[in-house]
């Protein structure tokens, strides 16, 4: 049997997906690593008698794939689109108040309801979902931690051996390894907020995007305080990327817009408050200003 795991390759929480799932078959099977980016189309090469993961991630076909592969077919995701699937009975864990690793935790390591998840399984969880209820924690602890492995190589398929030390992390509470990467991500946020209310001052613009009013920014990263950074009468924060010099990353944010939507209509997808899809035409023909 062919294994074949497709993971959401723009985000850490399609990587901790993916290295999850991994980390359950031994070394003699073939398991072959798909990591994926919104717009790509899936596999042709995949058979139908494979096994196939499709983690944080999905394809505008889904009901099709399931009729192809049937219960060969696992599919973990937390995304608004899953609410267009309800009806498709595609085996899998589907779930949007927590994160996809998390629900790919539940679907391979627990056995009952009793079994717990991680401390570093519920940090990802918590930031993916954008878990505000305790802003102590969110600021002291789940966005440095974030910020913090992402200072790392982490996707599963180019860097095993991070996440073969995360896995060895069997704590269910905080513990050295984890307060490590929490005071290194802290320093990554002191430093993105001064770089981001700079860039957000000089480098930036306004346009109307979708009927909603816009800024437009070219950031490597995104910070997660940007939104409190940008004037009251912006709906929507823009980023852009170019993807090796074949597509542009475009990222939204909004804390008062379902930008899932707008990402959708892009062939896009993602959460109501942080979303995004792949523009493969002229950056000028998105942005008319």
């Amino acid at each position: 049997m062919i294994y074949n795991i497709i993971y959401h390759a723009d985000v850490l929480d399609g990587h901790a997906s993916g290295a999850i799932f991994k980390s359950v078959f031994n070394s003699d099977e073939i398991v072959k690593m798909w990591p994926f980016s919104y717009g790509m189309e899936f596999p042709k090469e995949i058979k139908g008698n494979e096994k196939v993961y499709i983690l944080d991630f999905s394809f505008k076909n889904m009901d099709e794939l399931y009729k192809k592969f049937e219960d060969n077919l696992v599919w973990i995701d937390h995304h608004q689109i899953i609410k267009e699937f309800e009806h498709v009975p595609i085996k899998g864990y589907r779930k949007t108040t927590v994160s996809a690793c998390y629900l790919s935790w539940k679907w391979c390591k627990c056995w009952s309801e009793k079994d717990k998840i991680p401390e570093w399984v519920q940090l990802l969880s918590d930031y993916d979902t954008w878990n505000q209820s305790d802003l102590k924690k969110w600021n002291d602890v789940i966005l440095p931690f974030q910020f913090g492995i992402q200072l790392e190589k982490t996707d599963p398929k180019e860097n095993w051996d991070f996440w073969d030390g995360i896995f060895s992390l069997n704590s269910f509470e905080t513990n050295d390894k984890v307060t490590k990467y929490i005071n290194r991500g802290q320093s990554v946020i002191d430093y993105l907020d001064i770089k981001t209310k700079k860039l957000l001052n000089k480098e930036s613009f306004e346009v109307t995007f979708e009927g909603y009013n816009a800024i437009i920014t070219n950031m490597y990263t995104v910070p997660p305080n940007v939104l409190k950074m940008i004037d009251n009468h912006i709906d929507l924060l823009i980023n852009f990327q170019n993807f090796q010099g074949k597509a542009w990353i475009i990222n939204l944010r909004s804390s008062t817009i379902d930008v899932s939507k707008i990402a959708k209509k892009y062939s896009g997808g993602g959460h109501q408050c942080s979303a995004g899809f792949i523009w493969n035409k002229h950056i000028e023909d998105l942005f008319r200003v």
